[in-house]
């Protein structure tokens, strides 16, 4: 067992990247002995997920920082004074704030990637330990690489994703179920037709109609379409074709999630919380590659554009995404034919349990 002492842990970006650190982080803790980990993130629903994490000592929220000097130089010194003997920036989080950050947290110990050409251009000079990406690595096994730099032993690791969602929220959904149901024997299908602010993510709304239809006229299951506050213009699209659609706390999302029997979604946040609810996943993917970014569990299927130039995105590239057709015409090549016939042919090999 390591002792690693206080450890700061920074970079989690967002609500998928922060669930893909997750079996690091338990891992971390699982192999070392009396230390303490805080976490410091700018993301709200990261700190939702960190919240209910027992892995954590603490969460500091840092909203805004690098814009308000003064909440800044407060955290510098909350820093100062926590005396961190190690701090680790996760995967894939290469930017100015955590690297100054990490260097006046005043660890001797201060653990990054080594993203090529960021050296000076994010200031990652500031940090004395870089660490090889992993070329066409699952992001979770970038971070696994992270903590193995720091001396825990991943060999044999099997940690899934983590996010502990509270009993209370367990009770609301199973309100809403209730609320909704007109068969005892009604079997709910998730789906996501968002991705946060990413919208060159995003299969075609009335695609993702249409299998909803389909799934409900041969199959009898019933649609639960689920929505983030910034995607507000596809919950009020949904409601006006009257379709279910819920919305609520991360917490409350996850545990209503859980209680589905299918997750369909493009590659979100919300796809990797329904892996870490055990929930089986159908995503899709066009820019984005699931072999870097998809769900992090054997009960899935990726369906992935045949497009020539897809996957083009490369999350550690740290740039805007831009598509050479100007229309993400990989996702459009995507068709409710194909989403339908992986989901009829994966069901059918979890009921036959292969």
């Amino acid at each position: 067992m390591l002792k690693l002492g206080n450890v700061l842990l920074m970079g989690f970006a967002g609500l998928g990247d922060t669930l893909l650190s997750t079996p690091a982080v338990r891992l971390l803790r699982e192999r070392s002995l009396g230390s303490k980990f805080v976490a410091l993130t700018v993301s709200n629903d990261s700190r939702s997920v960190l919240s209910c994490d027992p892995d954590m000592s603490e969460v500091v929220y840092a909203q805004d920082m690098w814009s308000n000097p003064i909440l800044f130089f407060k955290t510098v010194l909350w820093l100062r004074r926590r005396h961190f003997d190690l701090s680790i920036t996760l995967y894939p989080s290469s930017r100015i704030l955590y690297n100054v950050l990490s260097f006046f947290s005043g660890a001797p110990v201060r653990v990054v990637h080594d993203y090529p050409g960021d050296y000076f251009r994010k200031l990652s000079f500031l940090q004395n330990r870089r660490v090889p990406l992993v070329e066409g690595g699952h992001s979770v096994v970038q971070n696994m690489k992270l903590v193995e730099a720091v001396g825990v032993d991943v060999s044999g690791a099997d940690v899934g994703l983590v996010f502990q969602v509270p009993e209370e929220s367990r009770r609301r959904a199973s309100d809403f179920f209730s609320s909704v149901k007109k068969r005892p024997e009604d079997v709910f299908v998730g789906v996501h037709p968002g991705s946060g602010g990413m919208a060159y993510k995003r299969w075609p709304l009335e695609r993702f109609v249409e299998l909803s239809e389909r799934l409900e006229s041969e199959f009898s299951w019933r649609t639960v379409f689920f929505c983030g506050p910034n995607e507000q213009d596809v919950a009020e699209s949904l409601r006006r074709r009257s379709k279910l659609v819920f919305e609520g706390s991360l917490a409350d999302t996850a545990a209503v999630i859980g209680g589905c029997s299918l997750f369909v979604s493009n590659d979100s946040g919300l796809m990797h919380v329904a892996v870490s609810q055990n929930v089986p996943v159908v995503g899709i993917f066009g820019p984005t590659d699931p072999k870097k970014t998809g769900p992090y569990t054997e009960n899935k299927v990726n369906v992935v554009s045949t497009l020539e130039c897809s996957p083009c995105y490369d999350p550690a590239a740290h740039r805007k995404f831009r598509c050479k057709w100007g229309d993400i015409r990989c996702l459009k090549a995507v068709s409710v034919d194909e989403v339908f016939s992986e989901i009829r042919d994966f069901m059918k090999r979890l009921r036959d349990g292969r």
